[in-house]
């Protein structure tokens, strides 16, 4: 979820794995990524260079890679700067990071690609409302429920020569409450974006935006991206195959209401159920996004 959060652990510059730095980083869906470190990268100790920080120069790194929590963490677009002196006389330094990705160290941002991307975003499973679950009651006699549940089939919305952008489906459990006197189960709707090779991220990000707009039209509410995840394929040595990773993408949410509200459908200007059958809005505002988005800007979240 792109929801705030904050972690400690070490970080350090692609060519300088051994020179690492004790830092915390934390991620406010709003403002961004802030990483703050106990020290100073060793490249940053060069005389004239230390000089100008000192003097309120930024530096800038393209990548930075950390562990936090047990977790791989590359940073992407980093912008730092002195920060002073902490108490035990550690020199400080600040940066503000453009992107997060999680489980994976990327050395270089030109090895930043996917091949699919998928974005879940506030009100999408309110605008499909597609559920795989059917509960049977019982008619007479003693009363039992049985429930079943299967993932809805995947439907593609759009295929291009560019991507495919398809509805995917899945299920977020089943689990038990502690006291074992309910379950639950929540079917998640995402939205896939499957190029034809891999494909830098970058260029995945204006398709997912102009997607945000279409549902912030269609369902008349400020839609944001609630999560974002990269699909590779990650050569494992030892079993001497590659296997599928999902890398959590953080950036700040465009949008993102302080409090979100409700709506259902009967209250959007149009649905999924109300398009299905051609499809062609979805094609015809991807295709004429920046004539359309200029001409409707009061209803979209983000500026023109």
């Amino acid at each position: 979820m792109i929801e705030e959060f904050k972690c400690t652990g070490y970080w350090w510059l692609p060519n300088k794995p051994d020179d690492y730095i004790p830092g915390t980083l934390k991620f406010d869906p709003h403002k961004g990524g802030i990483l703050k470190l106990m020290g100073l990268f060793e490249p940053m100790y060069e005389p004239e260079l230390n000089k100008k920080i000192h003097k309120g120069t930024t530096v800038k790194c393209g990548i930075i890679q950390g562990v936090c929590e047990a977790k791989e963490i590359t940073l992407k677009g980093c912008e730092g700067w002195y920060d002073g002196m902490s108490s035990p006389g550690y020199e400080r330094f600040k940066f503000t990071v453009d992107r997060i990705f999680t489980r994976k160290h990327f050395n270089k941002i030109k090895d930043i690609k996917f091949k699919t991307v998928r974005v879940c975003y506030s009100y999408l499973d309110e605008w499909v409302n597609i559920f795989g679950g059917k509960i049977n009651y019982p008619r007479s006699g003693r009363y039992s429920v049985s429930f079943k549940y299967a993932s809805p089939r995947p439907v593609v919305l759009m295929n291009s020569e560019q991507y495919r952008i398809s509805l995917v489906f899945g299920p977020k459990g089943p689990s038990h409450s502690f006291f074992q006197n309910e379950f639950n189960l929540r079917q998640e709707t995402s939205i896939s974006i499957e190029m034809k090779c891999e494909t830098p991220y970058e260029k995945f990000v204006g398709i997912i935006a102009r997607i945000q707009n279409f549902l912030t039209l269609a369902t008349s509410k400020t839609v944001y991206p609630t999560k974002v995840v990269g699909l590779k394929d990650e050569w494992n040595e030892t079993i001497k195959k590659a296997i599928p990773l999902d890398i959590e993408i953080f950036h700040p949410a465009q949008g993102k209401p302080e409090t979100p509200e409700k709506v259902w459908p009967d209250e959007m200007l149009f649905t999924y159920d109300n398009i299905k059958e051609s499809k062609a809005s979805l094609n015809y505002w991807l295709e004429k996004s920046r004539v359309i988005e200029t001409s409707v800007p009061i209803l979209l979240c983000r500026k023109v």
